[in-house]
């Protein structure tokens, strides 16, 4: 029989979550630019490092990655503006084609007794609906000026402050006990999987841009940025990115091509997401299919794209909480597929974010 105040409690501390998660989600707009700077700290803590064991000091060799990535993030906005123009200046063309493609399909199905509303499929599959889309998309990236430069200005000191907060840290911890071991395995499961994750997007979105380039689809260069971005959202994302290049790949070039297209996507995805990033990550990061579906929709509810984005490094955080307490370890194991550790017992790996500063610094 259950205890009584066990029960109270859980049902009490269920209560608090629920009531947490709700404050988080109405201050995002807070929240969001510090969660994205904090996963930016996280890829870019690495060349930084690098660049410190070359022997230049830590603040020449942040100025140096910080603007090396600005310089990225403005070369990437300019081409994303471009495409949006000439998306716009070419949707004409791809709406008269899909409006013969809608007559043809209507006459195929009517003697089947199959009645298509052409106005229901040019709604659903509309060019300017695509244009319309990825423009407000340019838009709400466009009035984010500010808030990039203040997530800028967060990771510039955040990489300075990586060695001492990390020092201060493993200070505090040695006071923990068995509690240090597993939080060093747990930074150290959020640094890799970040880190994997970004250098797999980035293989994943040239690649895929290189070969339906070389197909002849159109914006290439905007379809394979897009596949890197959304190759962050586990499970979906891939899928998500293949659709707009799918669908200009039929429009543009015919059936023949868009089934190329839709080949490439699946070839790439099969070699990158299922055969490399496994290998790289070393293990799982340790949640079911379903379990990784329910963070996107939770953390998209609260944190939005950026939510969504990082939905598993924040559904790890959540997990490692959740295996900090006795009672609610259960939960941990419960969300998790790895089997269950004793709490201590987890090594962690010598790439660990709490090791030993660079020389240099």
């Amino acid at each position: 029989m259950p205890n009584p105040d066990s029960t109270l409690r859980f049902l009490l501390g269920a209560a608090a979550a629920g009531v947490l998660l709700v404050v988080l989600a109405a201050l995002s707009p807070v929240l969001v630019p510090f969660l994205q700077a904090a996963f930016l700290i996280v890829i870019l803590s690495q060349p930084v490092s690098w660049l410190c064991r070359k022997r230049l000091g830590r603040l020449p060799a942040v100025l140096v990655v910080v603007t090396g990535v600005a310089l990225i993030i403005a070369l990437l906005a300019g081409i994303i503006g471009t495409s949006l123009v000439e998306i716009a200046r070419t949707a004409p063309a791809y709406e008269q084609r899909l409006d013969e493609w809608s007559e043809a399909i209507a006459e195929t199905l009517n003697p089947l007794g199959v009645t298509l509303s052409l106005e229901s499929l040019d709604s659903l599959l509309e060019p300017r609906t695509m244009v319309q889309f990825v423009a407000l998309l340019a838009q709400r990236l466009g009035s984010t000026v500010t808030r990039t430069l203040f997530v800028i200005l967060l990771v510039v000191f955040g990489l300075l402050e990586v060695p001492r907060m990390a020092t201060r840290l493993s200070d505090i911890l040695q006071d923990g006990g068995d509690f240090r071991p597993d939080f060093q395995a747990f930074a150290t499961d959020i640094n890799s999987y970040l880190i994997v994750k970004t250098w797999i997007g980035l293989a994943t979105g040239l690649t895929a841009g290189l070969l339906i380039a070389l197909i002849g689809v159109e914006h290439a260069l905007l379809w394979g940025t897009l596949t890197f971005l959304l190759n962050y959202i586990p499970n979906i994302g891939s899928l998500a990115a293949s659709i707009l290049p799918v669908l200009l790949g039929f429009l543009q070039l015919g059936v023949g091509s868009g089934l190329l297209v839709i080949l490439v996507y699946l070839l790439v995805n099969l070699v990158f997401a299922s055969i490399l990033e496994p290998r790289f990550l070393g293990r799982e990061v340790g949640f079911p299919p379903v379990i990784i579906v329910m963070s996107l929709v939770l953390w998209g509810w609260v944190f939005g794209v950026t939510g969504v984005l990082l939905a598993v490094p924040l559904s790890m955080v959540l997990k490692f909480a959740l295996e900090s307490g006795e009672e609610t370890r259960w939960i941990a194991d419960l969300i998790s597929t790895r089997t269950p550790e004793p709490q201590g017992q987890r090594v962690p790996q010598d790439s660990s974010p709490l090791s030993g500063d660079e020389s240099g610094s």
